[in-house]
C-alpha cells in the first residue's frame, strides 16, 4: 500500500494507524505511537500503538503542551530526541521499555497540530538522517490532507475493534 490509499480509509483513526504502520515500515523502530487532538479534552488522545505493551498506552492521554510535541512545532516537522539523566523519557514512551530515543513528527492543517506519529527507539542509525525526516514528514503531509477535512471525535473513537485489539488486551 501506498500513502495515496489513505483515500480509501472513513476515519482519522484509521488513518493515523496507517501512518503509523507506513512510518515504521520506513523506519523501522521497537515501536510507535499515533496522536490525535481532541478538542473537547484539549489534549491528544493515543488512538493506536504498535510495540511491546501497547495496552499501556492506548487511550492514554498527552497534554497539549507536552515537550516533545512542543519542540517538533517549534522546529517545524520530525525532531529526533534522545533520552538522558536529564531527559528522562515521557511515560508512553517509557511503556516500552527503557527507550533511548524517539522521532516526533507532528501532522499540522492550517498551522494546528491535529495529529503525532511517534516512533520510539528506531532500529537503523540513519532514522536520524535527511532522508528519515523527509519520509516522516511525507507521511505527515499526507495525513494531514485526509484530516483537513474530516471531524476529529476522538473521545468516542476508542473501540476495540478500531484499534486491532481485543477487550481483554486493553
Amino acid at each position: 500500500m501506498a500513502l495515496r490509499d489513505l483515500a480509501f480509509f472513513e476515519t482519522p483513526i484509521e488513518a493515523m494507524a496507517f501512518g503509523l504502520v507506513t512510518a515504521l515500515q520506513a523506519l523501522p523502530s521497537l515501536g510507535g505511537l499515533a496522536l490525535l487532538r481532541d478538542d473537547e479534552s484539549g489534549s491528544y488522545g493515543v488512538v493506536y500503538a504498535r510495540g511491546p505493551r501497547v495496552s499501556a498506552v492506548v487511550r492514554s492521554r498527552v497534554p497539549e503542551d507536552d515537550p516533545f510535541v512542543a519542540l517538533a512545532l517549534v522546529r517545524g516537522g520530525p525532531v529526533s530526541v534522545e533520552y538522558r539523566s536529564d531527559t528522562p523519557p515521557p511515560d508512553r514512551h517509557a511503556a516500552f521499555g527503557d527507550p533511548w530515543s524517539a522521532f516526533v513528527t507532528p501532522v499540522q492543517v492550517a498551522g494546528r497540530c491535529v495529529g503525532v506519529i511517534e516512533l520510539v527507539d528506531p532500529i537503523e542509525t540513519r532514522a536520524g538522517g535527511e532522508s528519515g525526516r523527509r519520509a516522516l514528514a511525507a507521511i505527515a503531509q499526507h495525513l494531514a490532507l485526509f484530516l483537513r477535512e474530516r471531524p476529529l471525535r476522538v473521545s468516542r473513537a476508542f473501540a476495540p475493534a478500531q484499534l486491532g485489539l481485543d477487550d481483554e488486551s486493553i
